[in-house]
């Protein structure tokens, strides 16, 4: 994903972030550039004044002196400084902060006084639109890999993991609730070998979806997906081992990392599953098995 935010004001909260950075750690330190694709929901999204859906973050961290109470509570105010007289303007995070809201972003601060600081800048994600497709092409190949059937009831969302998944190859099955993954299930020729579903959904919620899934597709492995922590997984009932959780919001490289975790774990447990079968199958015809 993209921000359409002017280069030249990027460049200016880039570059001055980073030098308040520096100015915090007078005697050397360590300093960490991020960016991430993410997506806000509106739980989050409330409380920061913009609209839920993709942005892409920015995220400075040093290891610095940190700030104390005062000082984030007036850390973007114009002409506050904490640097000796000559120093500093006290402009360059007022900068910041207003182009930030005037790209229609959001900075949040985390700071304690000598454990350093981190930025976190929110920048609305620029992407072509992509309509959902109906049930007989809810599916679109990718290069090759494993196939994945996603329910999600957020259409960005949905529409942006469907991205996600072309670029890392894989095939996407998408459903936009529990039903419509059901029916995907029935109809669907091919192995599906991964569920990736939100946890709180309207008519169906996630462990119901895995519920009916597992009865007609037994071996598919199972990630949950939640703005929530993973306390639905405790309600329900689920084991850790039987299931793989990923926190809302989160960028693509947690997205493939917990992609390529659950699949090992499906293929580990069909292969179990297979062992089984044949060593039940070996004990319950021994004659058979010795002439094999």
């Amino acid at each position: 994903m993209a921000t359409l935010a002017d280069p030249t004001q990027l460049e200016q909260i880039l570059l001055n972030l980073v030098l308040n950075a520096c100015d915090a750690m007078p005697n050397g330190g360590e300093l960490h550039i991020e960016t991430a694709n993410v997506v806000l929901e509106q739980a989050f999204t409330s409380s920061m004044g913009v609209a839920p859906g993709p942005f892409v973050r920015l995220t400075i961290t040093d290891t610095g002196t940190g700030m104390d109470d005062e000082t984030r509570a007036h850390i973007f105010e114009p002409f506050y400084t904490t640097k000796a007289v000559g120093k500093g303007t006290g402009l360059g995070l007022a900068t910041v902060y207003g182009i930030v809201k005037q790209s229609g972003g959001y900075i949040e601060l985390d700071s304690k006084l000598g454990r350093g600081t981190t930025f976190n800048v929110y920048l609305p994600a620029s992407q072509a639109p992509l309509s959902t497709p109906a049930l007989s092409q809810t599916h679109v190949e990718g290069r090759g890999g494993a196939t994945i059937l996603v329910v999600e009831d957020s259409a960005p969302l949905r529409d942006l993991i469907f991205e996600t998944l072309e670029s890392m190859g894989y095939t996407a099955l998408l459903a936009q609730d529990g039903h419509q993954a059901i029916r995907i299930c029935t109809q669907f020729n091919g192995t599906i070998d991964l569920l990736l579903s939100d946890v709180v959904m309207p008519k169906m919620n996630g462990p119901e979806v895995m519920k009916k899934v597992r009865q007609i597709r037994p071996d598919i492995g199972v990630v949950f997906m939640s703005g929530y922590t993973n306390y639905v997984t405790v309600r329900h009932r689920i084991s850790n081992a039987d299931v793989s959780f990923i926190q809302k919001p989160f960028s693509s490289t947690e997205l493939t990392h917990k992609l390529r975790e659950a699949l090992t774990r499906a293929h580990d447990r069909t292969t179990v599953r297979q062992r089984l079968g044949l060593e039940m199958e070996r004990r319950s015809n021994p004659l058979r098995a010795n002439h094999s």
